[in-house]
């Protein structure tokens, strides 16, 4: 750890030492620049109520979708008429660019549930797959020996499935959850980004994206001309994101009785 700890802070002595040779191009982005940077957005309320408001939209949806993916590939298993049903929509979702999704919120005038949407579609297909190759990678020669020796259905599901499938899903969340919050928050800076052009042509932007996301603080950013605050926001979302990721993965691998992976 320590000797982690010393490279991190050899890194930093880098980035430094490279932002005051190209002060002109990167207009005072160092460390120390945009630690003053992020202290000054940190006393500004809206700022973490901002990112608060993702943080929340982005756990429900990734939750919801999680849930969902996990449902319907375990029924896809199950009943694979079903699975072939579901197979065009777990498709076409992760081919949907996020750009894409902040379009059509943002024309439906509904950019306040963006984030929610944004992570439940992209949650949902991952845990699909997930679920059902899992429970596909089951031993066989464990199931024909359990219909063999004709192993009730629950004793199946406890020792055979269940166990596969902790593991499964211990990987499986907090990588969906983590890929929900980098899509979600894309798709509030879009949305953020088009809100500020609606306003300027008169519209109303408050109708339009939300007036408090993780976006929109990344967008206000980049309009003040600051280089330190567009990177003190992303530190700031990115450790939102480690957070989210990291603490959902401890909570399913302690459910799960998986230990730490």
């Amino acid at each position: 750890m320590k000797r982690k700890i010393i490279f991190v802070l050899i890194w930093l002595a880098v980035w430094q030492a490279v932002s005051l040779l190209l002060h002109g191009l990167m207009q005072g982005a160092g460390p120390i620049e945009t630690a003053a940077a992020l202290a000054g957005m940190a006393a500004a309320p809206a700022f973490w109520a901002g990112i608060g408001s993702s943080f929340v939209k982005v756990l429900i949806g990734a939750l919801l979708g999680a849930a969902l993916g996990t449902v319907l590939g375990v029924i896809a298993f199950v009943r694979p008429a079903a699975g072939d049903a579901v197979w065009p929509i777990k498709a076409a979702l992760p081919a949907i660019l996020p750009a894409v999704l902040a379009f059509l919120m943002t024309a439906w005038k509904a950019g306040g549930m963006m984030a929610l949407c944004v992570s439940f579609l992209t949650a949902f297909p991952a845990m699909f797959s997930s679920v059902n190759s899992g429970l596909e990678g089951v031993d066989q020669g464990l199931l024909e020996m359990a219909q063999v020796f004709r192993v009730p259905t629950a004793a199946r599901l406890k020792y055979i499935f269940l166990p596969e499938m902790k593991t499964k899903l211990a990987a499986a969340v907090p990588n969906a959850i983590g890929l929900a919050w980098r899509f979600a928050v894309a798709a509030e800076v879009i949305g953020a980004a088009l809100s500020r052009i609606a306003a300027a042509d008169g519209a109303d932007a408050a109708a339009i994206a939300s007036a408090g996301s993780a976006g929109e603080c990344l967008v206000q950013a980049f309009a003040a001309g600051s280089t330190a605050q567009i990177l003190a926001c992303a530190v700031v979302l990115a450790l939102a994101g480690l957070i989210l990721e990291k603490g959902i993965g401890a909570i399913v691998r302690l459910l799960a009785g998986t230990g730490k992976k």
